[in-house]
Order: C-alpha cells, then structure tokens, then sequence
C-alpha cells in the first residue's frame, strides 16, 4: 500500500495551521527535519491534536524527522535527537533518517551507528537515510551490520533517479521522495495524459508514483491541495503512456544534495545548461 507525507518544509509562521489541516484531512504519515527550523510549532500542532481529539490513538500515527548534516560533522547526533524528542513533544519517534551524506563519510557512519544506539534503546522506531548514492547506503550497511529501513531522495518526472530505486527496491528498502510534484505543469505530455484520462495533472503524476511503488512527502499549505494529494488514485497508466512519462526525464534537481554554499550554485549555473 502507497504511503503518502506529508512534508513540513514550510516557514514557522504557516506550520502550525499547516500540519492541523493536514491532520484535519486525514494524514497520517508526517515528515520533519531538524534543518527546517520549525519542530516546535509542529510539536505544538501533535499535542494540540491529541488533546482535541482524544479518542485518536499516537500508535495510528507516524511521526519521521531528520538529524541534520551539521550535528553530524560536530558530534552531536544525541543532542539532536533529544532536542528533536523535546521540540515535537515526543516520547518516542517512529523514524529518524540521516539528512544527508557528510562529506567525511566516517561521521556518517557514526551518526548512523548513533542513530541505530536510539533504535535499540526503542525511543527511535525506524532508522533511514536521505540524498545518499547506493555505494553510500552500501558503506552504512557494511559498517553498522543493519540495513537503512528507508531511503528519501529527489524524484519527479524531470529527475528519475531509476539506480536508488532499483537498489531500494533489490533491498527491501522503502523509498520515500520529495518534489515529486515538481514542475510536472511544465510539461505538455502529463498535460495531454491529464486530459485523455480526464483528471489533472496532479493525479497522473501520483499514479505514475503508485505504479512505482515510491512513497511521496508532499508538502502543502492549501487545505484542498491537501485533500487533492491525498485522494486515492483509481486511474492506472498504461505501459506506453508509462514509457511517455520516463522519456522526460532529464536528471535535473529542484534541491540540492550536495555543498551548501553560493560559491557551489554559482559554478553549477554556469556549467548546468
């Protein structure tokens, strides 16, 4: 069964009304980072909700958040992850993923180890990754002796990244992808596709996901976007429509994976086109 998340990169001011309505509309997959700088407006919106609603049960619900790149290279995955418990307002967490790769891939490992430590302890559910190649994923593995539960990247019709799916797939690794929903209104084939099965653009871009088994974290701040997004798809792609949609690909991403730095954007702009 697809899961879809909700995601959270959103500013502090719109998060909590954001993470109610999505609550409201029936999410119960939920996606955080430490790196968004707004846990603690989502914590207030979790323990808001539950007070309101008093017969939902926290068990029906799953709560993922990301330890950021920063704690990883300065040592202190531990006081993230208290940090993070206490800004949800949180007792346990059902997943924690390393954000990204460091560039020291020895404090990657650490961090994992670190992150697997909390799993053991049974306050961290499930332990995952984000934005890592698979000779990443293959390193972690080899170290800690576990296997990462799920792996979040890019993915959209302009940026098809078939080697993590492939190998998530191999693997029992569960993929989970953001901006899935990027740019695909620039694109005249999902347009037609959209007509032809009269629903919208939207809806062709969730079943060509469905199809593919990956899991979206859709962020939103319009309650029926909202809504829109979480519908269930009825519709299903044929092969060669399927085939239209992978000719777009161009391998382009809407976020970066790697430095964090203008000195980076500014070469990649030049050298991209």
């Amino acid at each position: 069964m697809q899961k879809i998340y909700f995601g959270t990169m959103t500013k502090p001011d719109d998060t909590y009304k954001a993470v109610t309505e999505a609550f409201q509309a029936g999410y119960k997959y939920f996606d955080f980072a430490e790196v968004y700088g707004n846990q603690a407006e989502i914590g207030q919106a979790i323990t808001d909700w539950f007070k309101n609603n008093p017969t939902l049960k926290r068990a029906d619900y799953f709560f993922q958040s990301k330890v950021w790149v920063t704690d990883i290279d300065n040592n202190n995955v531990d006081q993230a992850v208290m940090k993070i418990l206490k800004d949800l307002q949180l007792e346990y967490i059902d997943s924690l993923l390393v954000h990204r790769p460091s560039m020291d891939l020895n404090n990657s490992i650490n961090a994992y180890k670190k992150l697997l430590a909390w799993k053991n302890k049974g306050i961290v559910k499930h332990v995952g990754i984000s934005n890592f190649e698979k000779e990443h994923i293959v390193l972690l593995w080899s170290e800690s002796g576990v296997k990462p539960e799920m792996h979040q990247f890019e993915m959209n019709i302009f940026n098809q990244r078939w080697d993590r799916v492939v190998f998530a797939q191999k693997y029992g690794i569960e993929s989970q992808v953001y901006g899935a929903l990027k740019r695909h209104e620039q694109s005249s084939e999902v347009e037609q596709l959209a007509k032809k099965h009269n629903v919208s653009t939207n809806q062709i871009v969730m079943s060509w996901l469905k199809h593919h088994h990956l899991n979206p974290v859709l962020k939103s701040t319009n309650f029926e976007h909202m809504k829109e997004n979480l519908a269930n798809v009825t519709i299903q792609l044929t092969d060669a429509e399927l085939a239209v949609i992978k000719n777009l690909n161009r391998y382009e991403n809407s976020y970066s994976e790697g430095i964090e730095s203008s000195k980076f954007r500014d070469f990649y702009n030049q050298i991209k086109n």
